[in-house]
């Protein structure tokens, strides 16, 4: 630690961020130099950082930015019940993707799917109510996919004060979908 707050005193760096750190090595941590960033994972279906490292990295002004926020896919709804990753697939190995983890999530994606198709939405459309959810947390942004077939929709994520019909939507789809995944689901 001495040497990065050495580097950083010198300029060559602005920041100091480590990756799945607990409260306790956050703690641990700063008594050797000031830490600047967080990276967990951090999702509506993998929730521990607000029981753990949030309450620390909000008291202390550390940004958390968050990677797999949509859950490696899964919150995408397009990995079904009976999905099987190739082994080579780091997925194969998430307990987001084994035995009870995986069939709560399937339990509440499938909540979730009639909300969806009453508005005319699919399940990864909804993803960017998602990571509203997510950036809207304290403290917390996201490392967040967006693929060219949806840069459009990325771009249509509700900033300002006038409401069109797909903010609306986004809006109550955001809504519904936190009001089923409440903290410690999975």
């Amino acid at each position: 630690m001495s040497a990065l707050n050495h580097l950083k005193e010198q300029g060559k760096f602005r920041a100091i961020g480590v990756s799945n750190f607990s409260r306790a090595q956050l703690e641990e941590a700063a008594k050797y130099g000031r830490i600047d960033s967080l990276q967990p994972p951090y999702s509506l279906f993998w929730r521990y950082l607000e029981k753990d490292a949030m309450p620390y990295c909000i008291e202390n002004k550390m940004t958390i930015i968050a990677y797999s926020p949509l859950a490696q896919g899964l919150l995408t709804g397009k990995f079904g019940p009976d999905h099987k990753f190739d082994p080579q697939d780091n997925r194969a190995k998430n307990k987001l993707f084994q035995g009870e983890n995986f069939e709560r999530a399937q339990i509440a994606l499938e909540k979730l799917r009639p909300v969806a198709e009453h508005h005319r939405c699919t399940l990864d459309r909804c993803t960017l109510a998602q990571l509203a959810w997510l950036i809207a947390q304290p403290q917390s942004c996201a490392i967040a996919p967006c693929t060219s077939s949806r840069t459009s929709d990325c771009a249509e994520l509700p900033l300002g004060q006038s409401q069109t019909p797909k903010q609306l939507l986004f809006n109550f789809l955001l809504k519904n979908f936190i009001k089923l995944m409440p903290l410690g689901v999975l």
